[in-house]
């Protein structure tokens, strides 16, 4: 069955900045420089008639296009390094449209409050990780347009996961506050993150 998520995909100078950062660190698995990508809600495995159901309910969101910025860096719990978002009303709305969208079809698995981040890099094993976001702690890309927003299919291969966009939905222009500071940089807690492929 196929495994769903709905995501902002990032322009290519994002992803390139992001590719950047993904040195310096040993025995970890950093992701590929065209999966990074901000979650907006993971989904799970469904089958056929689910997923478009899915896609049905997503063009039914309604937001406006908006401009995001990346900042900062961060760690759950010696396993996995992140880029941070700056604080955005916009990204919120998007991301409570989409939720209201999907809870009937596909409910999410964890009630805690949605926190946006951009995954860099996991390990199995727990690790330190202050070297690298004392170096990275002002990292900034962005900001940039976000135009659209995706539905996304994951299918795991020996190299890795690959991602397809099964559908992209087009954001209207319109009015959208500017992001602001970054509301978490540097070690945070390890939360658990609805919405985020770990």
């Amino acid at each position: 069955m196929p495994r769903l998520f709905v995501a902002i995909d990032f322009p290519p100078e994002v992803k390139l900045a992001l590719s950047r950062l993904c040195v310096g660190v040993s025995g970890v698995r950093w992701v590929a420089p065209g999966n990074f990508h901000l979650t907006l809600r993971f989904i799970g495995e469904v089958d056929e008639p689910g997923a478009a159901g899915v896609a049905a309910a997503l063009r039914q969101v309604e937001a406006p296009r908006f401009r995001l910025m990346l900042a900062g860096v961060g760690q759950f719990g010696g396993h996995t390094l992140w880029v941070g978002v700056a604080q955005n009303p916009a990204l919120e709305c998007l991301q409570n449209a989409v939720e209201n969208r999907l809870q009937a079809l596909a409910p999410a698995a964890d009630p805690r409050p949605y926190r946006p981040h951009v995954k860099l890099a996991h390990s199995r094993r727990r690790r330190g990780f202050r070297g690298f976001l004392d170096a990275h702690a002002h990292f900034r890309a962005g900001p940039f347009e976000v135009t659209e927003f995706s539905l996304i299919e994951s299918r795991l291969s020996e190299s890795g996961a690959v991602y397809q966009h099964r559908a992209d939905y087009v954001l209207p222009a319109g009015d959208a506050p500017a992001p602001t500071k970054p509301p978490f940089c540097g070690e945070t807690p390890e939360p658990a993150l609805p919405g985020i492929l770990r």
